[in-house]
């Protein structure tokens, strides 16, 4: 990605400060590894007082030669003492460096630590939170992309055009990316379907022009609308005359003499 950065003569890489962090992350996580291979390799110590060298050097080639096998019998002096230690690796501590190393590598990414499978105590509804200020940034970060784009393409138009008359330096050059995000676009779907049918009866009956129909419609949608001489003339709606129910039917009145028929 391009930088603006002035020191960068050919652009500078958004991550490029994140690299020592990641170098450094790297290998503190291939040293815990090295750490916690080595930690199931046991060494036995065995303690006594030795009369001399060559009874302590022939104790050693003997163990060498025949190691106790698990669950055999063991059978000590009293001076002799056995030990298998196990080495404290601080665990605890640990995990709290590497926390800090991915927080470092968050902070300098402009992401959530729950993208880096760091999920801490974060629940859905402060993760939810976070995604907001993330996709603004990688909005940004793509705008710019495109935006150095068009001004490479612009800059191959005006070359192109030193060796062909056809081309056009002047011509409008447009690129788009996709959305970041999709998550939104159901609520914006259904809040677009909720308020255009009040707004066009708006329309229709003279309450808002096709401009204000087309900002309010796009606002609601999540768009943006810029208004240009090409803008589309929304056609109202002929409104339908209110239907008035047929008057009632009158009965005949009987005649003299006749009585009337009571079913």
């Amino acid at each position: 990605m391009l930088s603006t950065d002035l020191s960068a003569s050919l652009g500078a890489s958004d991550l490029a400060p994140l690299l020592p962090w990641i170098g450094r992350y790297s290998a503190w996580l291939e040293d815990r590894a090295r750490l916690n291979r080595f930690r199931f390799a046991w060494l036995i110590i065995w303690k006594k007082k030795w009369t001399s060298d060559a009874e302590k050097k022939g104790k050693q080639t003997e163990l060498n030669a025949n190691p106790p096998t698990p669950g055999s019998f063991l059978l000590l002096d009293p001076d002799e003492t056995v030990e298998m230690p196990a080495p404290n690796l601080n665990s605890t501590d640990a995990e709290k460096d590497g926390l800090a190393l991915k927080k470092m590598i968050s902070a300098g990414s402009g992401i959530p630590p729950h993208y880096l499978a760091e999920p801490e105590s974060s629940t859905r509804t402060t993760a939810e939170a976070a995604g907001t200020p993330t996709f603004r940034g990688l909005e940004q970060s793509q705008t710019s992309f495109l935006r150095a784009l068009t001004k490479l393409a612009a800059i191959a138009v005006r070359i192109r055009k030193q060796s062909s008359r056809r081309v056009n330096p002047d011509s409008n050059i447009s690129i788009t990316g996709p959305d970041i995000t999709e998550r939104d676009n159901a609520a914006l779907a259904l809040s677009v379907a909720r308020i255009y049918p009040h707004l066009a009866d708006l329309f229709d009956r003279g309450g808002i022009d096709e401009a204000e129909l087309l900002r309010l419609t796009y606002r609601m949608a999540g768009e943006l609308y810029q208004e240009t001489a090409s803008t589309p003339t929304m056609l109202k709606r002929p409104l339908k005359p209110i239907e008035q129910p047929p008057p009632p039917k009158e009965e005949p009145a009987p005649e003299p003499g006749e009585e009337p028929d009571n079913g």
